[in-house]
C-alpha cells in the first residue's frame, strides 16, 4: 500500500512523493496527451499509431476512469505513466509506468480507489 492516502475525487489537489524527492501529480488523461503517450510508450521500446493513441485516451468518465501521471522534466512536466481501469473493476486493465516501482505502486492504487469510489454506472 502507498503510504500517502489517496483521495480519487480530489487528484488535480495535490501531489504525490514517490522516491528520491521527485513528486508526480495525478489527474484524469486527455486526448491531447497523445504526444506524451506516444514518448512513454517509446521510452517502453512500444510503437503506437494516431488511432491507438487516441482509443487509450478518449474515454467515457461515467464508465472507465484513466489515469495520468505527470512528472518533472527539464523546464515542464512530461508524463511518467498512465492507467486504466473500468470503473467497478478490482484492477486496471491498463498500466504504463517509466519510473520507480513506487510509481505503478501509487498509480494502480489511484486507479482502484477510483473504480471504487464511482463503481459501475448504468446510462
Amino acid at each position: 500500500m502507498f503510504a500517502s492516502p489517496i483521495d480519487p475525487g480530489a487528484l488535480l489537489a495535490r501531489s504525490y512523493p514517490v522516491a528520491d524527492g521527485v513528486r508526480v501529480r495525478l489527474r484524469l488523461a486527455r486526448p491531447r496527451d497523445a504526444g506524451w503517450l506516444a514518448a512513454l510508450l517509446a521510452r517502453a521500446g512500444v510503437a503506437a499509431d494516431d488511432l491507438e493513441l487516441r482509443r487509450a485516451l478518449t474515454f467515457d468518465p461515467r464508465r472507465r476512469a484513466v489515469i495520468a501521471a505527470l512528472g518533472p522534466a527539464g523546464a515542464g512536466e512530461s508524463l511518467m505513466a498512465l492507467g486504466g481501469i473500468d470503473l467497478g473493476a478490482a484492477a486496471p486493465d491498463l498500466l504504463l509506468a517509466d519510473g520507480p516501482p513506487e510509481l505503478r505502486e501509487l498509480l494502480e492504487e489511484a486507479l482502484v480507489a477510483r473504480a471504487r469510489m464511482r463503481g459501475p454506472r448504468v446510462a
